[in-house]
């Protein structure tokens, strides 16, 4: 049962999920189920929402009878092979081998492929018109996009996540859908938070259960919204969370734009004395290590964002001046510096900087005046690109 309403494409938590008692892998598709208008039994004009399988078997069945009628020579195994063949593909990658909780299998290649979303979201637009062999254009939804990856309850920068949606439309939802596949009694926890472009939670799924699931909006806003995945570090007598994987699905109204490095995107500044600024402009002690980015699909407005300096042990915070365990680290695209404030916040670097332009970045460090540390400390940088406002 997926739920596609007006907040947006998610599998609902109630969904019927498998294997089967066999082995079998199970759902075989995923269908809209949640809030569904229909008929009220014993009235003549009368209607109500409900949701469960109850709502998404009809609309499955429904949509199975416009396929036949579109093609009246497909065989009832026929028919449903093209309602799993042309869903929208949700979840595990066809070809992976997944570890659940009770077993591991295969995703196949085939109609068939995991175990929550089935051969993925129902589109009985696409089944139909494969039945007529035809073409045409579908109707506008969110964009999808699949995450996998895993987290550790570790002190130290994996405890965490973040995943970037260059949302360009105010009309289209966001909703996302995490699964943690070897979930068991608890354990492991991971949340999720969305933020917008300053920085500010706008939704958040906090449960102790083996999915969690947000949905937002219509957004009020565009611009680069974040995902943010973490695992529960505990409290209040809860246990922390262990490491473990999960599977991201994500909706939303994103536009395509690209970029790429033509450099190395590596900086070493090396070791450095307490109090010592260090940059990567060729000039004046400089060590010449200019960082570019190329815009490959755009037009683009340019964001830029970074963690904290860590070691692992000793994490030296964000300023605009150096002192005890503080930091100054600096951003330039030309002569004048801006300074990173806090870490995880997106700052403007370029607007409209069309397909096929790069923009240079300069980086400047200015080490504590205290906490020395004989240990690597190592920050990562993110680039966004955002298609600019018409």
């Amino acid at each position: 049962t997926a739920d596609v309403d007006e907040d947006g494409f998610a599998l609902i938590g109630f969904s019927s999920r498998g294997p089967t008692a066999d082995g079998r892998i199970k759902p075989d598709i995923a269908s809209p189920g949640v809030t569904i208008m229909a008929a009220s039994g014993g009235t003549s004009g009368s209607y109500k929402n409900l949701s469960g399988t109850s709502m998404s078997s009809p609309l499955t069945a429904g949509t199975a009878a416009l396929v036949r009628h579109a093609n009246p020579s497909l065989t009832a195994l026929e028919v449903k092979d093209l309602l799993m063949l042309n869903a929208r593909d949700w979840g595990p990658l066809d070809g992976a081998t997944h570890t659940w909780a009770t077993s591991t299998f295969a995703v196949h290649s085939g109609p068939r492929s995991d175990i929550d979303w089935g051969a993925g979201r129902l589109d009985a637009y696409q089944a139909v018109k494969a039945a007529l062999q035809i073409g045409g254009a579908n109707i506008v939804t969110p964009q999808h996009q699949f995450f996998e990856d895993d987290l550790s309850a570790d002190p130290g920068p994996n405890t965490q996540d973040l995943y970037i949606l260059t949302v360009s439309s105010t009309t289209l939802p966001i909703a996302a859908t995490l699964i943690m596949p070897t979930w068991v009694s608890g354990q492991p926890d991971f949340d999720m938070q969305l933020l917008d472009k300053d920085g500010a939670p706008v939704a958040s799924s906090g449960t102790v259960s083996r999915q969690e699931t947000i949905r937002f909006g219509p957004p009020t806003n565009s611009g680069p919204y974040t995902l943010r995945v973490f695992a529960w570090p505990g409290g209040g007598g809860s246990p922390p969370s262990v490491a473990g994987p999960y599977l991201l699905d994500i909706s939303a109204g994103t536009m395509t734009v690209g970029i790429s490095l033509t450099t190395d995107g590596w900086t070493p500044f090396g070791s450095r004395l307490l109090g010592a600024s260090v940059d990567t402009t060729s000039v004046g002690g400089g060590t010449n290590d200019v960082q570019t980015v190329q815009v490959t699909t755009g037009p683009v407005d340019l964001f830029i964002r970074t963690t904290l300096f860590t070691d692992g042990e000793n994490t030296w915070s964000l300023d605009t001046t150096s002192g005890p365990d503080q930091v100054v680290w600096e951003f330039s695209t030309s002569t004048t510096w801006f300074n990173f404030s806090s870490d995880n916040m997106l700052f403007p670097l370029a607007t409209n900087v069309v397909q096929g332009a790069t923009q240079d970045i300069f980086f400047r460090l200015t080490m504590p005046t205290d906490t020395s540390s004989v240990k690597e400390h190592g920050v990562s940088v993110t680039l966004v690109a955002v298609e600019p406002p018409p």
